[in-house]
């Protein structure tokens, strides 16, 4: 009999197996819901202690500082010098893996290489703004300024470096130097690379040597540049020949107020076509006959209306620049005077001291002296401008309109010229006529010891301390 065949049977003759059919799945429903009402509704809660942890989750792998590729630029950036170390240098710095500041010098020195001077000016300045106390930078940076040709700027840089390391830095000033050369300042140039040969350089003589050429030549130039009529040919730092015709026709005598010259001076009566006038040269040299100063004057001088103007604007095409003139102050004098000055020549007031040795009839032993009427102790007792010869090589032009009868020089037209260069190169005493001079001029002073000279150098209406 089967299974099924039994239980329709057992189902058809038994009441209690037809109500156990009914009963057990309900008790078996009940127990699920009493459960789930204990076991979970009812449950207590858990202390922590007892509450089961998350275990955490395995750390990730560390990254490398450096990856692969950053250690490639590095060593691209610092070591290479081609387009590849450039990008190098760039990927690191807009990279956030490194921001040294190395690399931006680095990077500015590539750029400096392959002549992109403004972006090697502008890493370097950020390198100085991150390291401000930076020798090397402020050096290379100058020399970036000197290549776009910023010279100023050049040596304001190298300025910060010698003054951030004023031991150690042949460098800055060796660089400094060249940018003055350029310039055309030849003194500071020179004072440059004698610094810098000081503090160890190895070719700074080579430069000195030719600074120095430059300088002479500079001063050949300006010898041919400024230069006396009449005075047979004689320059400015050329020699006179005690044993020729010429230096024979001066009397030359010992000068007391500057040691080691001679003061050498002849007159003559000359002539043209609009009357005669007497002409006074002076020659002033040292023992071994270099010349130092020359002066030429003549009274009267003959000009038209106008003419004196003429001859000024004369001078100044010839020297290449326009005249600073001085004018006579008015109402002082009964006299008119004008002072034109080219070159670096400059005129300083004499000291009230000055002025009154003068007035006294004495020399104040302050130099070459310039007045407007050519006659010193007058003006001093008048109250008159009286100038010193200073600054550097120049001319200068005098003239001075008195009319008759105001004084022991009668003439209607009676116009002085004087016409005196300076020349010095080494600083004795800067009181003296010139204190520093580069170029040729009419008086060079390198020897001269000053003391007292009380004669005049010029007769009559002309005289000088």
């Amino acid at each position: 009999m089967s299974i099924f065949s039994s239980h329709a049977a057992s189902w058809h003759s038994d009441k209690w197996y037809r109500r156990a059919w009914y009963i057990w799945p309900q008790t078996i429903s009940l127990l699920l819901i009493g459960w789930l009402f204990v076991g979970v509704l009812l449950k207590p809660p858990m202390p922590p202690w007892a509450v089961p942890q998350t275990p955490p989750p395995p750390p990730k792998p560390a990254t490398p500082p450096n990856p692969p590729q950053a250690n490639r630029d590095i060593t691209t950036c610092f070591q290479g010098n081609s387009r590849d170390a450039l990008d190098a240098c760039s990927r690191l710095i807009n990279s956030d893996r490194q921001k040294s500041t190395e690399v931006y010098f680095r990077r500015a020195q590539l750029y400096f290489s392959n002549g992109d001077y403004d972006r090697a000016i502008t890493d370097f300045s950020e390198f100085i703004r991150l390291s401000p106390n930076s020798v090397a930078a402020f050096n290379e940076r100058g020399w970036s300024y000197a290549k776009k040709g910023d010279y100023d700027r050049a040596i304001a840089d190298y300025t910060e470096a010698i003054r951030l390391d004023p031991v150690w830095s042949a460098l800055p000033y060796y660089n400094r130097g060249s940018a003055y050369e350029k310039k055309g300042e030849l003194d500071k140039a020179l004072a440059d690379f004698r610094e810098a040969q000081k503090k160890g350089s190895t070719t700074a003589s080579e430069d000195i040597n030719r600074i120095e050429r430059e300088i002479e030549r500079s001063k050949e130039i300006e010898r041919s540049k400024y230069v006396v009529n009449g005075l047979d040919g004689l320059s400015l730092g050329g020699r006179v020949s005690p044993q020729s015709n010429e230096y024979q026709e001066y009397q030359c005598t010992p000068s007391q107020q500057f040691g080691g010259v001679t003061w050498c001076n002849k007159q003559r009566v000359e002539k043209e076509a609009r009357g005669s006038y007497r002409s006074s040269y002076t020659i002033a040299h040292s023992r071994d006959g270099i010349i130092y100063y020359l002066n030429r004057s003549f009274e009267p001088a003959f000009f038209n209306a106008g003419e004196a103007n003429s001859d000024i604007e004369r001078l100044s095409r010839k020297f290449g620049g326009q005249a600073r003139r001085f004018t006579m102050p008015r109402g002082l004098a009964p006299v008119d005077g004008l002072i034109a000055v080219w070159g670096k020549v400059t005129l300083e007031s004499l000291d009230p001291a000055g002025v009154k040795e003068l007035a006294a009839g004495r020399s104040p032993g302050q130099g070459i002296l310039v007045d407007f009427i050519g006659n010193l102790t007058d003006s001093a007792r008048r109250g008159l401008p009286i100038y010193r010869v200073t600054g550097g090589p120049g001319f200068v032009w005098r003239q001075a309109l008195i009319p008759k009868g105001a004084g022991p020089c009668v003439s209607s037209q009676l116009i002085r010229r004087l016409c005196c260069q300076a020349r010095l190169t080494r600083v004795l005493h800067r009181h003296l006529l010139i204190p520093r001079i580069r170029k040729a001029s009419v008086t060079d002073l390198r020897q001269i010891h000053p003391t007292r000279e009380s004669r005049h150098l010029f007769p009559a209406c002309h005289t000088t301390a």
